[in-house]
This record gives structure tokens, C-alpha cells and sequence, in this order.
């Protein structure tokens, strides 16, 4: 039986308007936007945990892998 490729979603701040996109690796658009860090890491892990297996990266505002969480 083949694997099925883990999704990875990405928390990062925007630099332009200030607010924290959740989105898919190499999305062109954010699945959704936040203004604070904690209410988007919760709405990333909640898609992470859906698309499983999944996985959430959340970034430092600098832009830096701050925690990596897998989901089965």
C-alpha cells in the first residue's frame, strides 16, 4: 500500500499587513488570516490534524522554524 504524502501547513506573520497567515506549503493565497499568533496556530494545527497525516511548522516573526508538531 502506498503512503500518502504529508501535508504541511505553515503559520508565518505577513510582513506586509502584520497578520499571521495559516496556508498550505506553497500556497499562492493564505487558507485563512489572523491577528494573533496563538488563534492561527490553533486554526493550523485543527488543519494539519484534518489532512492527516499532517504537519504544522510555526515560524518566529523573524521568519525562523520555531516548532514542528506531526499528526497521524
Amino acid at each position: 500500500m502506498a503512503t500518502k504524502k504529508r501535508t504541511e501547513i505553515h503559520v508565518k506573520k505577513n510582513r506586509k499587513n502584520g497578520v499571521w497567515d495559516v496556508a498550505p506549503k506553497g500556497a499562492r493565497r493564505p487558507a485563512s488570516s489572523h491577528r494573533t499568533k496563538a488563534i492561527a496556530v490553533k486554526r493550523g494545527r485543527r488543519l494539519a490534524k484534518r489532512s492527516a497525516p499532517g504537519q504544522i511548522k510555526i515560524f518566529s516573526e523573524k521568519g525562523k522554524v520555531q516548532a514542528t508538531h506531526k499528526y497521524k
